[in-house]
């Protein structure tokens, strides 16, 4: 199982390296966090010797009852819809919220936030992709959000992130990316850009991510070896 998950991690590094070399970039600031949604605790822990410090997980109940079985230190990441009567769990658990797509919901962060004396990391998820099924604000809604959380002072806005259409259109999926990347420009170029999955992460760091959030591609046939 260690040695699929080392060749897994390998090839994914060493793309995302000739990617970045490719373009300019220096890929020791691109960060990866493999999504562990589904996947067990004994899997998951081999991953602290595999060098893997960030782990990203969907729903908070199941990241609950995971991580109760996991002693290693991972950076653990809120990378699905977060539903607001979710938060106080949330922030027992995660480090990052990746995926804060409403006034509503940072308030809600802010608020709990404010009661356990923290400050909280957030990206503000954007359907960039206009797919009416797909979470996060509308490009439009951004600036107005943005001028209201400015009183949310227990939120730290890291960036932003958006999720590419499941789709063999790659010039959909770039559009998707590069329109996120145009609004860190319009907003504050300093922030990051969360984006780009298992299918996808290639056409995100040509258009600037900074994190990329791959699950599939880490774990592919790892699971058939462990029930070996």
């Amino acid at each position: 199982m260690k040695e699929r998950l080392r060749e897994n991690l390998d090839r994914i590094r060493t793309h995302i390296r000739h990617i970045c070399e490719k373009h300019h970039r220096n890929s020791q600031e691109i960060r990866l966090v493999v999504v562990t949604k589904t996947i067990p605790a004994e899997v998951v822990r081999e991953l602290m010797a595999l060098d893997v410090q960030d782990l990203g997980e969907n729903r908070v109940q199941e990241a609950k009852e995971k991580i109760r079985h996991i002693k290693e230190p991972f950076c653990w990441h809120m990378i699905g819809h977060l539903q607001t009567n979710k938060v106080k769990t949330a922030l027992e658990i995660f480090s990052t919220i990746h995926s804060v797509d409403s006034l509503k919901l940072a308030q809600a962060i802010n608020q709990q936030a404010e009661k356990v004396g923290k400050k909280v990391d957030v990206f503000l998820e954007v359907n960039t992709s206009g797919e009416e099924a797909k979470w996060g604000l509308r490009p439009e809604e951004v600036e107005s959000v943005l001028n209201q959380i400015e009183s949310c002072q227990n939120i730290r806005i890291l960036g932003l992130m958006t999720m590419a259409p499941l789709t063999d259109d790659a010039e959909w999926i770039r559009s998707t990316f590069k329109a996120l990347h145009n609004m860190r420009l319009k907003y504050n170029s300093r922030w990051k850009l969360s984006m780009g999955m298992s299918h996808d992460y290639p056409l995100a760091l040509e258009e600037g991510a900074d994190i990329l959030r791959i699950g599939s591609a880490v774990f592919e046939g790892v699971l058939e070896t462990n029930e070996k």
